[in-house]
């Protein structure tokens, strides 16, 4: 771990691995050699002996659902405003499964549109512009960029609006939703305009691996 008080201590399964403190050769890692159990490994971070921050991850479960989430909500054209969007497969508790994968289908209705899709893995083929991804050691991210009304593609009733909301789809698990905002606090005359980028409406997958052409 990499503590910001001045020594940690590890925990497996409530017992305790030891404390390591700072040393001016390595002053922003420390390391335990912790032999592999499942169950709970907590870090506790202290300064002068009080306790600053706690960390615990958990050994997952098998893979039960995704996670959705935005890292920020509101969406201004002309600042050029993306929201990078991180999808997590998780146990039926809520447990990271660093292991996950699955097929995730992007829908998105309103002003906005979709401008690539990745999940870090090397060996991957699929394209950046879809609206399916696959995760990859549990996790995938997809970029989404607000239109500016010009989009002749979608409806105009959807152009018009400010409200966007995301749909993700994985087969046999329950779909995830985020509701997002155009705003129009930008000043800048020059507009970022990703009307004509994107995943087609057709490129859904139905089925756990995608079509081949």
């Amino acid at each position: 771990p990499y503590p910001t008080g001045d020594e940690a201590e590890i925990f497996l399964n409530a017992k305790s691995l030891g404390v390591r403190k700072i040393k001016e050769k390595s002053p922003y890692n420390l390391e335990w050699m912790v032999p592999y159990s499942p169950g709970e490994l907590k870090a506790v971070a202290r300064k002068k002996g009080t306790k600053i921050a706690t960390t615990t991850i958990r050994t997952a479960g098998p893979p039960a659902q995704f996670k959705m989430e935005a890292d920020q909500i509101k969406l201004d054209p002309r600042k050029r405003d993306l929201t990078y969007i991180t999808l997590r497969i998780e146990d039926k508790d809520g447990n990271f499964d660093p292991k996950g994968e699955r097929w995730i289908t992007i829908n998105i209705k309103g002003p906005a549109r979709i401008l690539g899709v990745h999940n870090g893995d090397p060996l991957s083929h699929n394209p950046f512009q879809s609206n399916t991804v696959r995760t990859f050691n549990g996790l995938a991210r997809v970029i989404v960029a607000s239109t500016t009304g010009k989009d002749v593609i979608k409806p105009k009733e959807e152009r018009e609006q400010n409200e966007i909301i995301i749909t993700a789809y994985a087969r046999g698990w329950q779909d995830r939703q985020l509701r997002l905002k155009r705003t129009h606090e930008g000043t800048s005359d020059s507009v970022f305009t990703p009307d004509n980028a994107g995943p087609r409406a057709t490129d859904v997958y139905d089925d756990d691996v995608p079509p081949v052409d």
